[in-house]
């Protein structure tokens, strides 16, 4: 590949992929009655399980973080911005939850362009364009007009806290990739989450019975597999070129949400998925022309 940001292109799109997976796993236990904290602790206490038997190979020394109050952080935005998303679903579609998640991308493209002053390029301006009136599109074809519903208000409410941890997390996340190595991210991150959440296990812990045990089981399996996949495209690209390739976890969503709900996309809807699929090839043309930069002398 001729630029580095490629990679981590290709790492985004499958944790795009995954992220949406996610969500529908976290629909189900929503409905099914399961507190957000309760979900989130399972999940990121089996992903904590799973990575060490995967990563740490009896290597404990290895386990260790060089910064341990990045990771600290890092699962209280994580926590948080999981268990508002959690919530949202609860009131909203997944869909619709889906459409808010969409703002993270913006955000995080333009903090990233303010705080750790990243290039910006065409490409990635005119791709970011072209996938936000493709979201617009998508949302104006999925709204009609009239007065929010009490859920809808509730909902988005958790979904902007939602957007905003979310945010912050991300700009985290890019910091401890340039600081940490790939074992401390995979199993301090998760087991920090869980260790937090323990106390509130007393107050919102329900039993689990057999046929939820698989929906927690994919979910925390999703979790693990997720961080991989957004510390590979982390390490491998500018935050500010990966996040228009968020959009495409709408089209993931819109798919599971045909599957599993029977819920269609109309042609206006169909037109918004085109220009967020057109958006994500610009940029990926962006990054093929550009010229790898010269080493310094």
């Amino acid at each position: 590949m001729q630029n580095k940001n490629l990679g981590g292109i290709c790492w985004m799109v499958l944790d795009a992929m995954i992220m949406s997976l996610i969500l529908l796993c976290g629909k189900v236990l929503g409905e099914q009655g399961y507190h957000p904290l309760q979900i989130i602790f399972i999940a990121t206490a089996l992903a904590a399980l799973l990575n060490t038997a995967l990563f740490s190979r009896g290597q404990w020394g290895a386990i260790r973080p060089q910064r341990p109050m990045l990771h600290v952080r890092r699962a209280v935005l994580s926590c948080a911005s999981t268990a508002c998303m959690l919530s949202a679903l609860q009131s909203l579609t997944l869909f619709e939850v889906s459409a808010i998640s969409l703002l993270i991308p913006v955000l995080t493209a333009a903090a990233a362009l303010l705080v750790l002053r990243e290039a910006p390029t065409a490409a990635l301006g005119l791709s970011t364009l072209l996938s936000c009136a493709g979201v617009a599109t998508l949302l104006a074809a999925k709204y009609e007009p009239a007065a929010p519903s009490h859920s809808l208000l509730i909902g988005g409410a958790f979904g902007a806290a939602a957007v905003l941890t979310a945010v912050l997390n991300n700009l985290n996340l890019k910091k401890i990739g340039r600081e940490e190595a790939l074992v401390p991210q995979m199993i301090f991150g998760p087991a920090c989450s869980a260790l937090l959440l323990l106390p509130a296990m007393f107050f919102v812990w329900r039993p689990l019975p057999a046929e939820a045990c698989w929906a927690m089981g994919l979910y925390g399996a999703l979790v693990a597999a997720r961080m991989l996949t957004r510390y590979r495209a982390f390490r491998h690209a500018d935050l500010s070129t990966l996040m228009p390739v968020e959009y495409s976890q709408l089209l993931f969503s819109a798919l599971l949400a045909y599957a599993f709900f029977g819920q269609t996309v109309t042609p206006q809807g169909g037109a918004g998925m085109a220009l967020v699929v057109i958006g994500g090839l610009v940029l990926i043309k962006g990054e093929l022309s550009r010229k790898p930069a010269l080493p310094r002398s």
